[in-house]
Order: structure tokens, then sequence, then C-alpha cells
């Protein structure tokens, strides 16, 4: 059986089971050892933190001292977040469905950045992280990891909030920045309208959106004799099989993101990919699903998609707003 099969199978059967998320961490610390970040993982995430900044201070008018922001996917590393924090970030509101942070891997996170102070090598990563803010940290990962990690987040001006976030709660435009990372690919079409819908409610007039989307086959990161583009090969019924549960994986394109964030009332400003190999994408005989697509734009495997809420004249709910990617 090939080792993208077996992993979506054990996966699925885990899915069956109550309190899933908490038998797929077990699993990932026992068997598969993903469940701590590893350093490689923990340097990208930092990476993906600074270009969720540079996007913020490149189409924004506010400073990031005085930034608020929300996060789409809290997921088990709360890197990003952490991150914008020692940027100086102002309050940062993060949504899970489940709760993914444990005590020790918050620990474990505030300890890599802790060696990251002390090696001096944070600053290449994030060139704005404040002095009294990386002290703050270092402080908190020498603690002992027994406090719920929502209150010590909460030291950080990083609120967790478990719940569905096409419901936030926070006042209408009161939200500078609204940004996710590797989260989009596992929500249905349905629902990101939803959470569109409500980011461009919370947002100010002047807010930025950053998305960063992965689009290829996450099966492909296990499973080498497969490419990133393995998926498309399926019909929907057949994928309904074959996904995982826990993972899901839409298979939406990036056709089909940027029409979703122009139909919530968003004017793309910025897009930028990265493509996959062509010899790669032709061999994999495409379902009916997907012939309708530009191959260039099956080509992307990640993108980011940066946007601003249309002005009330260029958007109404019966027509999507003029613009077009940067």
């Amino acid at each position: 059986m090939p080792n993208w099969i077996l992993k979506s199978t054990v996966q699925r059967l885990i899915s069956w089971l109550p309190r899933s998320h908490r038998w797929n961490a077990l699993f990932q610390k026992k068997i598969s050892r993903g469940y701590f970040a590893r350093q490689a993982t923990f340097e990208g995430k930092l990476i993906l933190c600074r270009q969720h900044l540079e996007h913020y201070r490149k189409f924004s008018t506010q400073p990031v001292e005085n930034l608020s922001a929300v996060e789409l996917g809290t997921g088990s590393w709360p890197i990003v977040p952490i991150g914008l924090y020692l940027c100086g970030a102002a309050e940062i509101w993060t949504y899970d469905l489940v709760p993914l942070v444990e005590p020790d891997l918050l620990q474990h996170t505030l300890t890599q950045f802790a060696d990251a102070i002390r090696q001096g090598s944070l600053k290449k990563y994030l060139p704005g992280a404040r002095v009294d803010r990386m002290a703050k940290i270092q402080e908190m990962a020498d603690l002992p990891a027994n406090e719920n990690p929502v209150k010590s987040l909460e030291r950080l001006h990083i609120h967790v909030r478990v719940g569905d976030a096409r419901h936030t709660t926070l006042p209408s435009h009161s939200v500078h920045f609204v940004f996710s990372t590797v989260v989009f690919e596992h929500i249905p079409a349905a629902i990101i309208t939803g959470l569109l819908d409500e980011f461009r409610r919370i947002l100010v007039p002047a807010g930025v959106m950053s998305h960063y989307i992965g689009l290829a086959d996450q099966y492909a990161n296990v499973d080498r004799t497969i490419t990133p583009f393995n998926f498309l090969r399926y019909t929907s019924r057949q994928w309904r099989w074959l996904n995982n549960p826990i993972i899901f994986q839409t298979r939406l394109r990036i056709e089909d993101h940027r029409h979703l964030v122009r139909q919530a009332g968003f004017v793309l400003v910025h897009e930028e990919n990265v493509l996959g190999q062509p010899d790669e994408l032709r061999s994999v005989p495409l379902a009916p699903e997907f012939s309708h697509h530009p191959f260039e734009d099956l080509l992307v495997l990640f993108s980011w998609l940066i946007a601003r809420p249309a002005n009330p004249v260029e958007f109404s709910p019966s027509t999507e707003p003029t613009g077009q990617p940067g």
C-alpha cells in the first residue's frame, strides 16, 4: 500500500474516535514524529511571519506598533502570532475549531524563540523584534510548563479562541490585519465565504488581509512516489474516500480562491505564486473537475493573496469588485 494511502487510512480511523484531535496528536508524538516543530519548520514559520508583516507594512497606513490582528488557524505551534507580538502588535486574536496548543508544545515553541534570541538569529528573521518583548519571551521560556497555554499566551496579548471564526464577536471595523498561514486549503468554499464576510465586517476600511495558501497535494510530503499534483487525477467522488478527514484538503485552485476573495468584497492588491514543474503536472491525467482551469493556474503550489476591503462604491453583494492581483 502506498505511504500516502496508509496515512490517510490511519487518520480516517482516528477521526472516528471521540476527541480525535487528541488521538491524532498522540499519533504524531509516538509514530510520525510530527508533534514538535522541527528547527526548519520553526525558521520557515518565522520567514512567513516576516512576509505577513511586510505585506501589512506595504499596504497599510497604520504602524505595526498599533496593530490589532486576527489569525485564522492557531494550530499547534503559535509561532506566527508570537512573532507579531515580538514586532510590536498590540492585540492578536487567534481562532481554531479545536484546542491544539498543549503546555509542552507552547513551552517547546518558547524555548525555540529563546534560543534564537540568545544566538542572535531571531533578528535575521524578524528585524523589527523589540528588545523588551524578547526579554519577556526569554523569561517565559524559563518557567515550568505547567500553566494553561491559553493563560500563558494572554501575557503576550495573544487571545486564543476555540470556535468558528465566522462568528468572532469582535466589534465591526476594529481590526487592522487578518492573516492565515496554510489554512485556506483545508476549508470548503462555502465556509471560506462566511469567513471572508466576517473578516470584511471586522476590518477597518484601510485594513489588510494576508493569506498564504498551500495548493499542493500534501500527501506528497510523506510519499515521494507521487507528485504535488497527484490529487488532481481523482474525481470528487473518488476523492471523498481518499481525503484525510483530520487534515482535509479541498483541492480548490488559485482561480477559486481569487474568486472567493473578490466575491466577498475585497480587492486583490498583490499575488505571488510558487509554481511546480510543468512536466510533473503533464504526467497527471486530470479529472474532469480540473479540465477548465488554465494550465498556469494548475501549476501553482503555494500562493500569497493580499487583499483590502473594496470601497462601497466598488462593491455590492450582487457584483464582484474590480481589481486584478499585482
